[in-house]
């Protein structure tokens, strides 16, 4: 009863952003864009101007796991802004500055490792943002974030995604940063 209980929250927490990309998969096929599954043809969709392109790569991304783990790892220093808006949560009232591709590249790296839905959803409730203590500056964050991202994953790369989920380490553990 409790494991029911638990996969029920993790489905109610999860709805909005599966609800999400539903919608960017129907409003891409309505106009008519479609996204290679090639890594290299996912991350220039992710990195579009489009933002149905954007949210399309970005979805798919969310679905590959480990994998889609791989592709992202090379974009988290990106200071460009992310054009799509799968990154928002829909029921958020908050208008805010659109995060740069490589935060939102490595808040999907976090939501993939830790699971979609809790504490991190494919959908924050307003922007991916990084924490220090001292540093406020995002753009001064970002690099270092993409530098433990980095490092945590040529260290946990063989480390299958399920152990990585139930045990971590997690990529930011080791270090002073975090989300808000």
């Amino acid at each position: 009863m409790r494991t029911r209980a638990v996969l029920l929250a993790l489905i109610v927490l999860a709805a909005p952003a599966t609800a999400r990309c539903k919608a960017v998969r129907a409003q891409a096929a309505r106009a008519g864009i479609r996204v290679s599954r090639k890594p290299a043809a996912l991350l220039r969709a992710f990195n579009s101007r489009r933002a149905v392109r954007a949210d399309l790569a970005y979805c798919r991304l969310a679905r590959m796991g480990a994998r889609g783990i791989d592709v992202l790892m090379g974009n988290g220093a990106s200071t460009s802004p992310f054009a799509g808006t799968a990154w928002r949560h829909p029921s958020s009232s908050l208008v805010v500055a659109p995060p740069t591709q490589g935060v939102v590249s490595l808040w999907l790296v976090e939501a993939i490792v830790r699971g979609a839905g809790g504490e991190f959803s494919l959908a924050p409730g307003m922007a991916p943002r990084l924490t220090h203590a001292t540093i406020t500056d995002q753009a001064t964050l970002q690099p270092l974030a993409a530098a433990a991202y980095r490092a945590w994953w040529d260290a946990n790369r063989a480390t299958p995604l399920d152990r990585l989920r139930a045990a971590g380490p997690y990529p930011l553990d080791a270090t002073p940063l975090d989300w808000l």
